[in-house]
Parts: C-alpha cells; sequence; structure tokens
C-alpha cells in the first residue's frame, strides 16, 4: 500500500506532510490517525515506516479483528525540497562506508533516487515486477489480481 501512495506523489510532484491510518473493524467501526512529519515526503519507507507505528499503537489499544486497513498522505504541497544544512540523522551522503560503519542504512536521498529507479521499472513492466522482500511471503498467503494481492473471502453481509 505504502509503495503506491509514495509512487502516486512522485508521479504527480507533491510531497505529503501527514500520514494517515485508516482502520475498519469487523463490526464496522472504522477509526482514523494521522501523523503530521517534521520534513514533507514522498518516499515509501518513511510512509511504510509511520503507518506501521500508527497501526501497532492502534492495536494496542482495540484487539478486535480487522477487516479494512488503508494508508494514505495529507497537506501535500509542491516537491521544492529545502535542503537541511545538517542531517540529523548523521548520515552522510558522501561517506557511504562510513554509515555501513556506523550502521546507518539508506538516508532520505538515497531513497529518491531508489524509488524514482523503481517507479520508472514499474511503469515499464507493470508494479509486480519489482517488491520488496517482505511483500513475497504475502504473495503465497495471498493471490494475485492485476498485480495486487487480493484476499479473496466469503462474503460478509449476507
Amino acid at each position: 500500500l505504502t509503495e503506491k501512495v509514495g509512487h502516486e506523489l512522485r508521479e504527480q510532484e507533491r510531497l505529503a506532510r501527514s500520514v494517515v491510518l485508516k482502520v475498519r473493524y469487523s463490526d464496522f467501526e472504522t477509526i482514523s490517525h494521522r501523523h503530521r512529519l517534521p520534513v514533507p515526503t514522498d518516499a515509501d519507507q518513511e510512509i511504510y515506516a509511520v503507518g506501521l507505528r500508527l497501526l501497532e499503537r492502534t492495536l494496542e489499544v482495540s484487539r478486535k479483528l480487522v477487516r479494512l486497513l488503508g494508508i494514505g498522505v495529507e497537506g501535500l504541497v509542491e516537491d521544492g525540497r529545502q535542503l537541511l544544512l545538517f542531517d540529523p540523522s548523521g548520515f552522510s551522503p558522501r561517506e557511504p562506508a562510513l554509515n555501513a560503519v556506523k550502521g546507518r542504512g539508506l538516508g532520505p536521498r538515497d531513497w529518491r533516487g531508489l524509488n524514482q529507479a523503481v517507479d520508472r521499472l514499474r511503469d515499464k513492466y507493470g508494479f509486480a515486477c519489482l517488491q520488496e522482500g517482505r511483500t513475497l511471503v504475502l504473495q503465497k498467503v495471498y493471490g494475485q489480481d492485476g498485480g495486487d494481492l487480493r484476499l479473496h473471502t466469503p462474503c460478509l453481509s449476507r
């Protein structure tokens, strides 16, 4: 879900200021939670991390069966990035070896290039042509329908 949201943001050349999680329980109660980002983003990885934290907090409060999950963004702004004088993460774009030694992974600048390359491949060959490793196990559990994972269940409203 977050990959599609990020792809759409980059396609529209927009950045999001907030991530929104929507949860609908089996009794049709629907709640949504938001988190405002310190810096607007279009990175799949940031949207995923914030969405996961929101989901974990939501499930801690209510242990009901979930019927629907949705992730979205709000507060869209034009893609006019403000460069930071100092990177708060301590990430050094000029010292990739140093980042590895210090245990730092990819930084936001790396995500941008990586996500744009992934977008180009998906635009050319279809969304399902490239997937993150954590989504591969889902293909075995859920079927694919037009490149999307689908959970086929009997209708609950009969």
